[in-house]
């Protein structure tokens, strides 16, 4: 299942949404398919089970074809079945974002900032989304004593990795926005 869902994600991010589909029904086939992580008597983390990778790419689909509806349906339904997962406050703050109830942005995102304790689910590209923001709609709601803070604290924290093409995309913002 695992293989499927980075599949679907590959899709996701290049945008080919038929591919996703015919992948997406591909996976449901392992949806009720036993574990096969041994020993068996050893509790799995529930964010490898077909149900949960199942779930979150739908939602990153409907996210991304800008269908906020079923993106929050989709949400509740998967924070009802992985209540102590974070994804869900990861998910929520983009939905915000989009909607542009910056408040509520700041807000989850600071949440999943605090309570992430799940070290392998998220890809630069979403890294990026969480910062940027986080710092966009603090910038919006024109708290500049926070913003300069955050921002400077981000631009120190992403000087050690100048390379990193993310981090460039992220400090390039931020210093315009500081310019403005």
């Amino acid at each position: 299942p695992l293989t499927r869902y980075l599949v679907g994600k590959a899709y996701l991010i290049i945008g080919t949404y038929d591919a996703f589909d015919a992948n997406y029904e591909e996976f449901k086939k392992f949806k009720d398919s036993p574990a096969r992580e041994f020993p068996l008597w050893i509790p799995r983390d529930d964010s490898k089970s077909p149900d949960y990778l199942m779930l979150d790419l739908a939602i990153n689909k409907n996210i991304k074809l800008n269908n906020l509806e079923a993106s929050k349906k989709l949400l509740n339904e998967f924070n009802e079945k992985f209540p102590s997962q974070n994804r869900g406050n990861y998910y929520k703050s983009i939905i915000s974002y989009k909607e542009e109830k910056y408040n509520e942005v700041i807000e989850t995102i600071e949440k999943f900032l605090s309570e992430e304790r799940n070290k392998i689910s998220y890809d630069s590209s979403e890294i990026l989304n969480i910062l940027s923001n986080y710092t966009d709609s603090i910038y919006k709601l024109g708290d500049m004593a926070k913003y300069r803070k955050v921002s400077n604290a981000l631009l120190d924290d992403t000087n050690s990795d100048s390379k990193n093409p993310i981090y460039k995309v992220l400090k390039e913002r931020i210093l315009y926005l500081n310019i403005e």
